[in-house]
């Protein structure tokens, strides 16, 4: 038998109630459940019948590997065992338990209950094949209609998602959030989750997207004020060239200091909303282009600054 933690013990042993058990992958948590599943169908004073059990699983390999364990765990119980009635009982109705996957589970109880649902009995389950063509039935039907629609928002998007007369990115964006959601209790939340951070009514210091552009926007000031620092430094060493390019590179530090300052303010999240906002559109200037020659500018007479001094050592 192997050696149980205290926590899995725990796991095994309780009884009246529900329990929970969470634990990383490869953690022995199958092993837990096959364990305590024998517990209950050996237990002399309280057994539990062996075709009351319900066990599901997300897959059908795990539910056959579900079944060959507690058979052989259950076998090796009969082997300690030989001569108890009450183990020879529990094999002959383990066939009948159920143990199957989430989908098989649901199916058996419709199919028990068909005179009580508004459902025919000639009803199918739906391969995954059968559902992607449906999917894409059903977004091409969408997609004509927004075609004739033809609205300013419909066609920006189309702008951006396609790819020449080719909309296929887009309607595989589309069923792909479709399968996403599904995944979830309440698909209209997880989807309206989504779209929610593309509002600009949030504000900034709170918006995933202004979070992104301003910590880009601070990467690239910390790299030029890097550049910077170390060509300040090497001029200091080199009278000749400090002379010559210590006042620029004194001033390109100047001016990114104060970009940095304003970045550094912008992570508080305490501003107003008209400084969040001169803050963004500068970043977003910087990433853009208006404002990147400075960054460039600060690279390339890095560049230049390291190729005088080779030239010099020489």
């Amino acid at each position: 038998m192997p050696d149980w933690t205290k926590e899995q013990k725990k796991a095994i042993d309780s009884r009246h109630g529900s329990i929970l058990v969470s634990a990383a992958a490869g953690s022995g948590k199958t092993a837990v459940l096959v364990q305590r599943v024998i517990e209950r169908l050996k237990d002399e004073d309280n057994p539990c019948p062996a075709d009351e059990l319900l066990i599901v699983t997300f897959t059908r390999a795990a539910t056959a590997q579900m079944k060959e364990r507690i058979y052989q765990a259950l076998m090796s119980e009969i082997d300690k065992a030989p001569d108890s009635d009450l183990l020879k009982r529990q094999a002959l109705l383990l066939p009948f338990a159920k143990i199957s996957t989430i989908d098989s589970f649901c199916n058996d109880i419709v199919r028990e209950n068909l005179h009580d649902i508004d459902i025919s009995p000639d009803y199918g389950i739906l391969d995954n094949s059968q559902l992607a063509l449906m999917c894409d039935d059903a977004v091409s039907r969408v997609m004509d209609e927004l075609y004739k629609e033809n609205s300013p928002e419909f066609t920006e998007l189309v702008g951006i998602m396609a790819n020449g007369t080719d909309d296929s990115a887009l309607t595989d964006l589309i069923c792909k959030l479709y399968n996403d959601s599904m995944a979830f209790a309440r698909p209209e939340e997880f989807l309206y989750g989504l779209s929610s951070v593309y509002h600009n009514d949030v504000p900034l210091g709170d918006h995933l997207w202004g979070n992104i552009i301003i910590d880009y926007a601070a990467q690239s000031i910390e790299y030029c004020l890097m550049l910077c620092e170390k060509m300040y430094d090497a001029g200091i060493a080199d009278p000749i060239v400090g002379e010559k390019y210590s006042v620029g590179i004194a001033n390109n530090r100047t001016r990114l200091m104060g970009r940095d300052t304003e970045c550094h303010f912008f992570r508080l999240r305490r501003q107003s909303r008209s400084l969040a906002k001169q803050v963004f559109f500068r970043s977003v200037r910087i990433g853009q282009g208006t404002e990147k020659s400075s960054f460039r500018s600060t690279e390339k007479a890095h560049c230049t600054f390291l190729c005088i001094r080779e030239r010099k050592q020489r």
